[in-house]
This record gives C-alpha cells, sequence and structure tokens, in this order.
C-alpha cells in the first residue's frame, strides 16, 4: 500500500510539515533563523506539492513488461481487423526522454492495464526503414507517441512529443475514442459546447488572471498614468483604457497566430529543453520574488515617465499594455500553454488568434475599469497581511510548476 502511494503520501507529510512547523503562511520575524525556517518551508511545501501532483518521484513503481509489435502495416491491419486503438511509440537509443517515458509512464501499472486494449506499436527511429515515418507523421522530434482510435482514424489532437507522468498520460488514452480535435480542458471544452462557449470560457479565465499577484502591481501604474489626467472626460479616459488593453490584446493574439501559422515548428519550441529550462527559470524568479527575497518592478525612470504628465501619450499607453502582458505571463502561463499547445496541434490561426484575443480582453477588463473610473481604486482592498499569505501561496505555486518542468527534463 504505501509502496503504490508513497510520493502522495510524502508530499502530504511535506506540506504539513511545512505549515505546521516551519508556519509558511506567517510573515518571517526579522532574525536570519527564522527567515531561514521560513524559505526552507516554502521550498518543501513546493516539493511536497510536486511530489502529491506526480511532477516527480521519489519512489518509481517497478514497471510492468507489455508485448510491442515493431511493424506498423501489420499493427494497423490488425487494429482494423479486431476494431482496436492503436498507440504508437517511436523512440531512439539517444533520447533520454523516451527511456523516462516509458520506465516511468508506459510501464506504470495503471497505464498497462489500460494499454492492454490497444494494439501497441514501438518504432527504433535509428533504423532506416522507419525514416519515412517522420514525413508520415509530421515528426519534429523525439519521443513521439500517437493515437488511432478504434475505427482507425488518427487522432492528431492526442499526440504526445515530451515526457507525461502517468496521470497525465492515463487521461490521455482515456480520449482516444470521444476527443480528435485536441487535448486538454481547452479541446474538451471546444468539443462538447462550442466554439462560443469556449470563447466564453477563456474570457473568464483571463479575467481572473487580472487578480493574481503578478498583475496587482501594475494596478498602481495604470492609476497613476490616468490619475495624470485631470482634465479628461470619462469618453476619453475610456477610449484611452482600450488603447491599454489593446497593448495586452496584441501581445497574447500575436503569440495564438504564430501558433496556428506554424503548426508542428512552435509546439517543437514549446517542448523544447531551452524553452522548459527559460519557462522553469522564470516560475523560480517569480517564486522567490514573491517570498520577498527581491522585487520585480519597473525602473524608477520608466515608471516617472509613464505615471507622470507625459503619460497621456498614446505610444506610452499602448506600450503599457504590451508590458502588462509581460508582467502577467508567469502567473497565466498554465492556461497559455494549454491554448498554445492546442492551437498548435491544430495548426488553425483563426481560433488561436480569437483564443488568445478572448483571454487578452478578460484581463484587460480591470484595467479598463480602472481606467475610465480610478474611484475604483479605493474599493480594491489594499495589500496587507492576507496579500503576503496569498504571495506565498503562489510562492508554492511558482516553485511547484518549476518543478514541473525541470521533472520533465531530468
Amino acid at each position: 500500500m504505501f509502496s503504490e502511494y508513497a510520493d502522495q503520501i510524502t508530499g502530504v507529510a511535506l506540506i504539513v510539515a511545512s505549515i505546521f512547523l516551519f508556519k509558511i503562511f506567517r510573515e518571517p520575524a526579522v532574525s536570519a533563523f527564522s527567515k531561514a525556517r521560513f524559505y526552507t518551508g516554502a521550498f518543501a511545501a513546493s516539493f511536497g506539492v510536486s511530489l502529491l501532483l506526480g511532477f516527480l518521484s521519489l519512489f518509481p513503481a517497478a514497471g510492468v513488461e507489455l508485448e510491442w509489435r515493431g511493424d506498423i502495416e501489420q499493427a494497423l491491419a490488425e487494429a482494423r481487423k479486431a476494431n482496436k486503438p492503436v498507440i504508437i511509440d517511436m523512440w531512439a537509443e539517444w533520447c533520454k526522454a523516451c527511456k523516462k517515458l516509458d520506465a516511468r509512464t508506459l510501464r506504470d501499472r495503471d497505464v498497462a492495464e489500460i494499454l492492454k486494449g490497444f494494439v501497441r506499436v514501438k518504432l527504433d527511429m535509428e533504423k532506416p526503414e522507419n525514416e519515412p515515418l517522420y514525413d508520415r507523421y509530421d515528426v519534429k522530434g523525439l519521443p513521439w507517441v500517437g493515437f488511432y482510435n478504434s475505427k482507425g482514424e488518427f487522432n492528431a489532437g492526442l499526440t504526445l512529443t515530451d515526457y507525461e507522468p502517468p496521470s497525465d498520460f492515463i487521461r490521455r488514452i482515456e480520449g482516444v475514442e470521444e476527443i480528435s480535435e485536441g487535448q486538454s480542458w481547452l479541446s474538451d471544452s471546444l468539443v462538447k459546447s462550442g466554439f462560443l462557449f469556449t470563447l466564453l470560457l477563456v474570457f473568464l479565465s483571463g479575467v481572473a488572471a487580472s487578480f493574481t499577484p503578478c498583475v496587482y502591481p501594475m494596478i498602481p501604474i495604470t492609476v497613476g498614468i490616468f490619475g495624470g489626467m485631470k482634465d479628461a472626460g470619462t469618453r476619453k479616459r475610456f477610449l484611452l483604457s482600450l488603447l491599454f488593453a489593446s497593448g495586452i490584446a496584441v501581445m497574447y493574439t500575436s503569440l495564438g497566430l504564430a501558433a496556428g501559422l506554424t503548426g508542428g515548428l512552435f509546439g517543437s519550441i514549446l517542448n523544447s529543453l531551452s524553452t522548459k529550462l527559460l519557462i522553469a527559470a522564470v516560475f523560480i524568479a517569480m517564486g522567490l520574488s514573491m517570498l520577498g527575497i527581491f522585487t520585480l518592478d519597473l525602473p524608477a525612470s520608466l515608471k516617472d515617465r509613464i505615471g507622470g504628465d507625459r503619460g497621456g501619450g498614446i505610444a506610452g499607453i499602448f506600450l503599457m499594455g504590451l508590458f502588462a502582458g509581460i508582467i502577467a505571463a508567469p502567473c497565466v502561463g498554465p492556461v497559455l500553454v494549454a491554448i498554445l499547445t492546442y492551437v498548435a496541434a491544430n495548426k488553425d490561426a483563426f481560433s488561436g488568434g480569437a483564443l488568445l484575443f478572448a483571454f487578452s480582453a478578460g484581463m484587460s477588463l480591470l484595467f479598463i475599469l480602472i481606467g475610465t473610473s480610478t474611484s475604483l481604486i479605493a474599493k480594491l482592498p489594499g495589500s496587507g497581511a492576507w496579500m503576503k499569505r496569498v504571495d506565498t501561496l503562489f510562492a508554492v505555486a511558482f516553485f511547484s510548476v518549476a518543478l514541473y518542468f525541470i521533472g520533465q527534463i531530468i
């Protein structure tokens, strides 16, 4: 029993210990010892969350050996005859992620139980006879895992191009029959509820993102920009607020269009080693900032330029919108990755641009309201003790996400 859930039990123990022993939801005192205890607790909680969610594993379970075929055409013919789905695993001896996927995921007990109902194909891509498959399936890199449903239809949206923990992989293979357009909650929503409902869902995700700690520091700056326009009427404030929002929209919509136009190329960039290291580094930096180890802020000269009387310039307001989108990126990373991965898999520039525009519109709503009526700032909660606890919670979340990307590399 313990060996099966050792990672989850250890994760819970670390989280509980960090709360009660290290008191991570209390502001650290001045002494070096209390600060060290606080920071240690935050890191322990992050590691515990990563173990609990399966981002990392300290106690990998014994693998289950399954039989895999080596001839793809023969396997597809057999699957059509038996009305079975197919899983194709392309790998190479030099591919570390391939070996990790095989050892930790494909041999997992629960995964193996489901895969018994599949016709399984494992292809060594170093063999010359398998080289044509790179073009046939538009393979940009390894590992590459593809699926056919029981009707013999290739499900491009479920293609896996990197390591994935067993829990996520199970959700992927359980959707082989039901989902054809893509993967994740986003594609599920598109299939079941339609494009307009999904736009609304993404818009609401953007609204929620505007209340994260990454975005909150931009609110006083926004008030400073529009507060300097003493003679401006409500209509002018509203139009300038839309201009600020358009900066955010341009940034995120451009990402969606790029993902849709480049397709597999954008997906391969998202899954590259350097991209994952960069994302992990950004999340670590944001986590350290949330703990107060250092502060991420605009240069004083830039804040003076945009917050003073000169802040009313059209170009300056638009650029600040762009900057707000960059500042918010670490907090909204999971939503962005889900949208961009879906768009890249389906190579749909229109849906990519529309979804990211809806997201940016939701995130901009708070700024439009504040810019139009600066009196709303008085109704926003101040940054008191509650905000320090929220900062700690987000620090733990940031470190956990960083460990997730690090876990995909090691």
